[in-house]
């Protein structure tokens, strides 16, 4: 189910993991945590997305969620604001264009830089 958990996944330890059915030893201090940006192993509760729980699961830990915040659909949840922001930003973008009047008004007043300043000088 999609959403986000609220886990402690202090618990789990990367030395040992559930592959099939029996327990393998690993060298935990070579591999991050998964869990963390940082890959240090994680303190105490944090909010994790579904699929990194599902991934503690997997790896053979007992997950056991303090708090959840779910959907009972999958999908693009966000697409509608994401189709928003993008016209937005296009429309706004096109306002600025070289080739709108606004832009060529803005250049005729005097506004826009048609030579170097005068502190510049390019050498030669």
């Amino acid at each position: 189910m999609p959403g986000s958990w609220l886990v402690a996944l202090s618990h789990v330890d990367l030395s040992r993991v559930k592959v099939g059915k029996q327990w393998h030893q690993l060298d935990g201090d070579l591999l991050p945590s998964p869990f963390t940006p940082t890959g240090e192993r994680p303190e105490g509760p944090a909010w994790y997305a579904t699929p990194t729980v599902a991934y503690a699961v997997e790896l053979g830990y007992d997950v056991a969620p303090l708090e959840a915040w779910v959907r009972p659909e999958s999908g693009r949840s966000l697409d509608g604001w994401y189709k928003r922001l993008r016209n937005a930003y296009v429309d706004t973008m096109a306002d600025r264009s070289p080739r709108t009047s606004s832009w060529k008004r803005w250049t005729a007043t005097g506004s826009g830089m048609r030579s170097w300043p005068s502190w510049w000088t390019p050498s030669r």
